[in-house]
Parts: structure tokens; C-alpha cells; sequence
């Protein structure tokens, strides 16, 4: 009897090992490797009408402003290697307008997950990125959220959570960060790893540059009243050199293995 009962209590332990991990649902949204260019090189994007989850490629390729002929800003998928940078990485170049000449011809890309709804469970979202110098002001990756209505939270560039960006002091500034974390210097060429944690059911969200935590569960609550307008949606995410956090021409962003999942809980299950 003892031998069966031990036995009954290791099979016990064994299912629950086992069905632990079904007590969720994880869903990856965007999983983009920039393999797909045209012939020019340019990154290849599939319009969200037409794109199937997991994203393998952005959504849309955003220019903001006419670039100048003589200096234009480009998209491209890398071919070479620099560094310890191997390809495929997307290579985000910011030329100038037009008119006046001295300001960005601001572009980026977009993956756009607006029917997917997201307004509830862990959304993660992570990535490689650095800059080609560290005296220019640009490459932004952003989270954005929106209500059901198209709605935006009302907030400042700077003090939106959930974002970064590379600055020409060479540090990155991380958008809302909780008082006492500190910027980080980056250098040029050397890409660093970047993981996004935002659970939207406890409303605080996580930041981690390559092993350390920069971010711990630090509140959106604030960013995200609603005013009565009903929850806020995941509905984007972006790199791009816009956005208000006064970004400058003739700057190079480099962009890598852009990957996003969602995790929420069985129907019953907690």
C-alpha cells in the first residue's frame, strides 16, 4: 500500500507539472527576422488587411516628411555585417526635408495589431537595437495604446511609458521612468537586447536591457484613465525616429529580431 501511494502521489505531481503550463495561452503576434526585401533591398511590408499572425513583417513603412532628394532617408535591409552585427537587420536612415533643410525627414517602421484587441493579459515584446553614433537623437521603439473609440492617453512624448529612445548624450532615455532609474549610456555599433513586459490586468510593465532591470512593474494606471471612454488597447508598436523627442538628421538606427506574445489565462483558469 505505501508503495502505491507513493507512486499515486508522483503521477499527481507529474500531471500538475504538466498541465501547469496549460493554465495559460500564449500567442506570439509579431515575430519578424527582416528576411523579406525587394530587389533594392528595401524591407518588405505587408498591410494589416492582408497580414496573418504572427507578423513576420511590419505592417507599414512610414515616411512622415518628403525627404530631400540630395539627402534622403532610407529603409534598407542590411547584406553586410558590421561588427558583431550580422544580417538580416534593418537599417533605418534619417535624411532631410525638403524644407526647412536642417530637419528630419523622419521614417520608421509599424506593426500594427489593432484587431487583435489587446486589453487584457501579459504583453511582451522584445528586440535588438542600437545607433550607428551616439551624438543624434532618434530611433524610438514606442508601445502605443488607444481606446476602442481611437482615443489616445494624454501624455507628453517624454512622459509616455513603455518607450525608448537613443539620445545624442549617448544614453538611452527611457519614457516615464520611475523616479531613481537611471538613463544608460549605449555605444555606436553594439547592439544591446531590450524585453517589454506590460501586464494590462495589473496595469505596471517591465523593462530589461540585456540582463538587468531597469524597469520593475512600475504603474500605468495614471497613463491610462480612460475618463469613461472603456479600456485602452494595444494597438502598435513602432521604431521610428518621430514622435516629439526632437530627433535629428543624418542619424543611422539599426533593428533587429522583433518579436511580440501574449499570454492570458484559460477560460476558468486564474
Amino acid at each position: 500500500m505505501k508503495t502505491l501511494a507513493s507512486n499515486l502521489c508522483f503521477s499527481l505531481a507529474a500531471l500538475a507539472l504538466i498541465a501547469a503550463p496549460l493554465l495559460h495561452a500564449e500567442t506570439v503576434l509579431i515575430d519578424t527576422k527582416f528576411e523579406q526585401k525587394d530587389d533594392s533591398s528595401k524591407p518588405i511590408a505587408i498591410p494589416k488587411d492582408n497580414a496573418a499572425i504572427p507578423l513576420i513583417t511590419p505592417t507599414a513603412l512610414v515616411e512622415f516628411a518628403a525627404s530631400s532628394p540630395a539627402n534622403p532617408s532610407t529603409l534598407r535591409v542590411a547584406k553586410d555585417a558590421i561588427d558583431s552585427i550580422t544580417p538580416p537587420y534593418l537599417i533605418m536612415y534619417i535624411g532631410t526635408r525638403v524644407a526647412p533643410a536642417d530637419a528630419p525627414a523622419n521614417s520608421g517602421v509599424v506593426w500594427n495589431l489593432s484587431s487583435s484587441m489587446i486589453s487584457q493579459g501579459v504583453f511582451k515584446v522584445s528586440f535588438d537595437a542600437t545607433a550607428d553614433q551616439t551624438d543624434k537623437t532618434g530611433g524610438r521603439f514606442l508601445v502605443t495604446f488607444k481606446s476602442a473609440s481611437g482615443k489616445s492617453p494624454n501624455a507628453h512624448p517624454g512622459l509616455t511609458p513603455v518607450s525608448l529612445l537613443f539620445s545624442n548624450t549617448g544614453a538611452i532615455t527611457i519614457g516615464a521612468a520611475p523616479k531613481g532609474t537611471s538613463t544608460l549610456n549605449y555605444q555606436a555599433d553594439r547592439l544591446q537586447h531590450f524585453e517589454m513586459q506590460i501586464d494590462l490586468d495589473k496595469q505596471v510593465w517591465s523593462l530589461k536591457i540585456d540582463t538587468l532591470e531597469v524597469v520593475k512593474e512600475a504603474s500605468l494606471a495614471d497613463y491610462l484613465k480612460t475618463a469613461g471612454d472603456g479600456p485602452f488597447n494595444i494597438t502598435d508598436v513602432s521604431f521610428t525616429s518621430e514622435g516629439g523627442w526632437g530627433a535629428q538628421p543624418n542619424a543611422t538606427f539599426i533593428l533587429k529580431n522583433v518579436k511580440a506574445t501574449l499570454i492570458v489565462p484559460l477560460p476558468g483558469k486564474k
